[in-house]
């Protein structure tokens, strides 16, 4: 077999065992989050952000990164956070006419996961 073909290979897999490994503790937290999905939710996606960006700012740092850093950011940050999981609150409220909740809802998690995102990075920039 080809050795860059089966270096492809083996990150492929990496990628995904990662992507996974962050569906598994999003699942976690909404199943143990019962009657708190939007919670649940929001905690994944930040959770995420956060993790993503650490990974990110270290990668920075390094001016490089490596498929360590893409199977963090990718993988298990990409399986972690959840667009659908934000859609679909979105149209339960939108479903029973909550327009004022529903706004609530995208503003909430599109300011607070993308204020993880910055501290974060910030936070591991200023520490290095």
């Amino acid at each position: 077999m080809n050795s860059a073909y089966s270096r492809v290979i083996k990150i492929t897999l990496l990628l995904g065992l990662a992507g996974f490994v962050g569906s598994l503790i999003r699942t976690l937290l909404v199943t143990f989050g019962t009657g708190l999905l939007p919670a649940a939710i929001l905690s994944a996606n930040v959770l995420g952000s956060a993790y993503a960006a650490f990974w990110i700012a270290h990668a920075e740092q390094k001016e490089s990164a490596s498929h360590l850093e893409w199977m963090h950011v990718l993988g298990l940050a990409g399986g972690l956070t959840t667009f659908a999981g934000v859609i679909e609150v979105l149209a339960r409220y939108l479903e029973i006419e909550d327009y004022f909740t529903a706004f609530v809802w995208i503003g909430t998690t599109l300011l607070l996961s993308g204020a993880a995102f910055f501290v974060t990075i910030r936070i591991v920039k200023i520490r290095n």
